[in-house]
């Protein structure tokens, strides 16, 4: 999450409902807005472009009631709502700002702005627990709404790492461990102690050597990631390691966390496809 200042914060506000193209969603206990009239052109512009739009108050608030539906939307009342929460298709912002245009001028506010998918399907999530399901509005348009990725994760890492690899992977699972055999073998598992995700490769010594003089090939494979080397030691492989830069609310590989499975799986298919690429232009020249 990224701290938006106060100062910036209605503008970044703004901005998320500018940058809707299929589904804006307002929560906001305390809604006035009948003079904020930059917002209200964009509100009529997503009602010719037919962008769907939700506006949730708080239920018995007669007067942000009034106010949503005079700008041509049907609020939908939550009993004792007081989070806000502003989401668009693409990311989200969590704040202590009502959508009030006193609130722009003279009140100190504090908010955040998702930066990954994890964090947006987090408070994607909560939208769907919380607020789909506790509506006392009679209607209420449900087409394009934000879902919370549900696949299986384990098909779509096989799937992904044929597709970018070009091998198609034997995949094999243990107590938080997944091994995984292209034409080289890697492991992946948590670090529960630490909180992140660690996959590893194995390397010739000739290809450790390499990585050693390119300070561990993190301009290889190291988006993301912090790269390391693992050098052999009673008959093991030289190995080279990646781990995330952030925390992970995963705890076994084996089951990772419901908002972190599509990250988990794309963070192995991406270290495994860049290091069998990498292993392969070493020894065609092509580095």
């Amino acid at each position: 999450m990224q701290l938006i200042k106060p100062s910036m914060i209605s503008g970044e506000i703004m901005t998320l409902i500018e940058e809707a193209d299929e589904k804006l969603i307002i929560v906001t206990p305390y809604c006035r807005i009948s003079k904020w009239y930059k917002l209200l052109n964009k509100l009529e512009d997503f009602k010719r472009r037919r962008v769907g739009v939700e506006f949730y108050v708080r239920e018995g608030e007669y007067e942000s009631a009034c106010e949503v539906r005079a700008v041509g939307f049907d609020p939908i009342e939550i009993p004792h709502l007081h989070a806000k929460l502003y989401l668009n298709e693409k990311y989200g912002i969590v704040s202590s700002m009502n959508l009030l245009l006193s609130s722009e001028t003279n009140s100190l506010e504090i908010a955040y702005k998702t930066t990954t998918e994890v964090e947006y399907q987090e408070l994607v999530a909560y939208y769907m627990r919380y607020l789909v399901g506790s509506s006392t509005s009679q209607v209420r348009e449900t087409e394009n709404l934000p879902k919370v990725e549900s696949f299986d994760w384990r098909e779509y890492l096989f799937n992904g790492i044929t597709k970018a690899s070009g091998w198609e992977p034997w995949i094999q699972e243990n107590e938080n461990q997944i091994r995984v055999k292209t034409n080289n073998t890697y492991v992946a598992s948590v670090d529960s102690a630490r909180g992140v995700l660690q996959i590893t490769g194995i390397v010739t010594q000739r290809e450790f050597e390499e990585l050693q003089a390119k300070s561990s090939g993190s301009h290889y494979f190291g988006k993301g990631l912090a790269i390391s080397l693992v050098p052999h030691r009673d008959g093991d492989y030289n190995r080279v390691m990646a781990t995330t830069k952030e925390t992970i609310q995963t705890k076994t590989i084996n089951e990772p966390a419901p908002a972190e499975e599509k990250m988990v799986a794309d963070a192995i298919i991406d270290f495994v496809a860049k290091v069998d690429e990498w292993k392969q232009s070493l020894y065609s020249g092509r580095r």
